[in-house]
């Protein structure tokens, strides 16, 4: 299938926060401005029309407005007549202008970078907006009509407890957020937290948290359709379906990924290296079995889990017959379900979805 959705990395930040892992650079204006310029010919030399982009970084948002600007307007003329098209936020660096630019170049759907409501904690990772900032962006956004936003909620920083989970939760419901993405505090290396020997909690309190989460969003209407995410009827992700089902899609950026003709590349993220064009590292698939294989931990994510008749179909074997033993030790232990042609992990089982995975 042709792409249908298109990823853009944005990778500066005004402040960087103490468990970030991704490619990122402080906001540097002159360097932000080559660097938009050079992503913006290589929009303007695609002719694709895209049913979903998706912006993320790093922080979009701490591009300045000409920058914002010219960015959205490059691509708001490549987006299909059925569109989702979302930007990454910073609270802190939102204000009435780059909401309005938000607006002029068709964004639809917002994620916003809270983690917690709690100050203290926010302080705690070195996050830069308080509770306010938050609250009151978002009122911004729905008197703007954009009502499609995501939340970020992050579980396991130390010190946080139960009652601050729901307190988080409590707030996102109370403001009519629709979609809500939820991650524990993993320490990656070279972060600033690694390097300063911080723990995140322990991880029998991190599965208590999540497995409070699942249970309170669950009551308030949610859908939990992926591990890691939650939606309101009618406002999963689009784009993130896309990875999640493994489909192809574009990206542009130093340090984003793509996959396009059964191949994933990863961009170099160095920003000089990308903008000098020295660009690509690909890893092309050999062999049908890779992908096979990424369809059964990808799609093991999922609420419905492995369609078996659709598994079937792409790669002309019977998933139930190649996959027995793990199917009947997985099925034994009430790891999973076997269902009306669906293959899925239970629910209350998605925290130790790594340890499903090894079965396969």
């Amino acid at each position: 299938m042709p792409n249908k959705s298109l990823y853009i990395h944005i990778p500066f930040c005004n402040k960087l926060c103490y468990y970030c892992d991704f490619n990122k650079v402080f906001y540097n204006t002159s360097l932000a401005s080559i660097y938009i310029n050079d992503l913006v010919k290589d929009i303007n030399n695609d002719s694709s029309i895209y049913t979903t982009i998706y912006i993320g970084g790093g922080s979009p948002s701490s591009l300045n407005y000409e920058q914002l600007n010219l960015l959205l307007s490059s691509l708001s003329t490549h987006l299909d007549k059925d569109y989702e098209f979302s930007i990454e936020l910073n609270p802190e660096d939102m204000d009435d202008k780059k909401i309005d630019i938000l607006v002029k170049n068709k964004i639809n759907r917002v994620s916003i970078g809270v983690q917690t409501f709690n100050d203290n904690l926010l302080k705690t990772i070195n996050r830069n907006h308080n509770k306010d900032d938050v609250i009151n962006l978002i009122n911004k956004l729905h008197s703007k009509n954009i009502f499609n936003i995501n939340l970020d909620l992050m579980f396991g920083i130390p010190n946080q407890s139960k009652d601050d989970i729901k307190n988080d939760l409590d707030i996102m419901v109370s403001l009519d957020i629709p979609h809500i993405s939820t991650y524990a505090l993993l320490i990656e290396p070279n972060t600033y937290f690694a390097i300063h020997n911080t723990n995140a909690l322990d991880d029998d309190t991190q599965a208590t948290y999540y497995e409070y989460i699942c249970k309170y969003l669950k009551e308030k209407g949610y859908i939990h359709y992926e591990i890691s995410n939650f939606s309101k009827p009618n406002y999963m992700s689009k784009h993130n379906l896309v990875y999640w089902e493994g489909k192809e899609y574009k990206a542009l950026g130093a340090g984003s990924s793509g996959y396009e003709n059964h191949s994933r590349y990863t961009y170099t993220k160095s920003i000089k290296n990308y903008i000098e064009h020295k660009t690509i590292v690909s890893c092309s698939y050999n062999f049908l079995n890779d992908i096979e294989y990424e369809y059964i931990i990808l799609h093991l994510r999922l609420k419905d889990g492995i369609n078996i008749k659709e598994f079937n179909k792409l790669f002309s074997i019977d998933f139930k017959e190649k996959y027995s033993s793990q199917i009947d030790a997985l099925l034994d232990q009430k790891l999973c379900i076997l269902e009306n042609d669906l293959f899925y992990v239970k629910e209350e089982n998605f925290f130790i979805l790594n340890r499903i995975l090894t079965y396969f």
